[in-house]
């Protein structure tokens, strides 16, 4: 398996993925093969960033509104995961 299969068919929720640390991890999950999922309190942050690092790999942005589990309410029907 190669670094860019390492997470193939997983689903990666990243908070705080609008900008710094966050889209920096993003960006890596993706190009390891995951789903990611960039969610953030500003959602044209988590929307910029998810369009900018789009090399084809499957990115989503959903506003961040706290603990409550919406991050995975979102990803599970979405992304066929649980």
């Amino acid at each position: 398996m190669t670094e860019n299969q390492l997470l193939q068919g997983k689903v990666a929720i990243v908070t705080g993925a609008g900008g710094g640390i966050g889209s920096t991890y993003s960006k890596g999950l993706a190009e390891a093969g995951a789903a990611v999922v960039l969610a953030d309190v500003n959602l044209d942050a988590a929307t910029a960033a998810a369009a900018a690092q789009g090399n084809g790999q499957a990115r989503h942005s959903i506003p961040l509104r706290g603990a409550g589990g919406a991050e995975s309410r979102f990803a599970v029907p979405r992304l066929g995961r649980q």
